[in-house]
């Protein structure tokens, strides 16, 4: 991982937060909010939209199985994916 990381993690570690930090990364949230936009089509009324948001997959690989496992049973249309989906460009995750 990069030096900030490396950095960060350790001070967690001296501090003793990185127990509840590590495990408050793997808590999901899940949100639903109904968006209503006046002059959208009518096609979309009751379209499900999924949000996927700073997973940062190259700290902890195995995010991908938790989120994909949650998701698994969810009724949605069409994912996006926004924020940090790496901490560092060219991680193994990244590809």
């Amino acid at each position: 991982l990069g030096g900030r990381v490396a950095v960060f993690r350790r001070l967690l570690k001296i501090t003793g937060l990185w127990g509840p930090a590590h495990a408050a990364f793997f808590r999901l949230q899940v949100a639903e909010n109904t968006v209503r936009l006046a002059g959208w089509p009518g096609e979309f009324e009751g379209f499900r939209l999924l949000h996927l948001a700073d997973l940062h997959a190259d700290l902890a690989p195995e995010i991908i199985e938790i989120v994909a496992g949650r998701v698994a049973t969810m009724n949605y249309d069409a994912v996006v994916f926004t924020g940090d989906h790496v901490d560092r460009v060219g991680s193994g995750a990244a590809r």
